[in-house]
């Protein structure tokens, strides 16, 4: 079996992957690890600010969201084009509404 290259696109499955983290204000952040903005910071996007750079810290710093509490940024990253295909940490990937 081949070794997959770490990416911000999963070639083999066509998808990108994401963290989901919670603030304790409440608000939700999709991390994105493999997609960098410099040293110590990574690529990140939220519904107020929408994409930016962020520090990787966060990944441990905040708690992890919950599917109910990322569900409507999920979708509104798949409305504007990404494929978020693995999540780490709490939940799984929920299933696309149709």
């Amino acid at each position: 079996m081949a070794k997959r290259k770490r990416g911000f696109w999963d070639k083999r499955r066509k998808c990108d992957r994401v963290i989901f983290r919670k603030f304790p204000e409440g608000d939700v952040i999709a991390l994105f690890p493999s997609q960098s903005e410099g040293p110590g910071l990574i690529n990140s996007y939220q519904h107020t600010g929408q994409h930016g750079a962020a520090s990787q810290q966060l990944i441990k710093a905040l708690r992890p969201a919950k599917p109910f509490e990322y569900e409507s940024l999920l979708q509104e990253l798949r409305a504007i084009g990404y494929k978020p295909c693995m999540f780490y940490g709490r939940g799984v990937i929920p299933k696309t509404k149709k």
